[in-house]
């Protein structure tokens, strides 16, 4: 399987992570955010759960599978500085921060979207036990 070459990889480099950069006004490397989607973090909602035991997970995964199921000429776009060393990999201090700032972003309009559905959802609930109260008073 060559992942490197899937289109929604290559197309979805960014797309998950965007709307958070934009707010930080930072970008995250994409060879991390090309791990991050390959090992299954495709959207705003799993990336709200990212954790420091993740983060070490996804580590894992780019030592022990990803040199499998990639081509050895994209290990630089996996793998940028440790591109000749992969057994070495880690996600800098720094990124780990960005990373966990972009799920805590993430995590935060999850958390809003919830809070107005349900305050759309308790209002209109009221406005069915209104009428339910008026019908059953006549």
């Amino acid at each position: 399987m060559d992942v490197g070459k899937d289109p929604s990889i290559e197309k979805c480099t960014d797309c998950s992570f965007t709307e958070a950069e934009q707010y930080f006004q930072t970008l995250l490397p994409d060879d991390i955010k090309k791990i991050f989607i390959t090992n299954g973090f495709l959207n705003k909602f799993v990336i709200s759960k990212i954790d420091d035991k993740d983060i070490e997970n996804t580590e894992q995964f780019a030592i022990e599978i990803l040199p499998d199921i990639i081509d050895e000429s994209e290990y630089p776009e996996y793998y940028g500085i440790f591109k000749n060393n992969i057994k070495k990999f880690k996600i800098l201090s720094g990124y780990k921060k960005v990373l966990l700032c972009i799920s805590d972003f993430y995590k935060e309009q999850l958390q809003k979207k919830s809070i107005v559905k349900l305050t759309a959802a308790q209002k209109t609930d009221n406005k069915s036990q209104t009428k339910k109260t008026k019908h059953t008073q006549h």
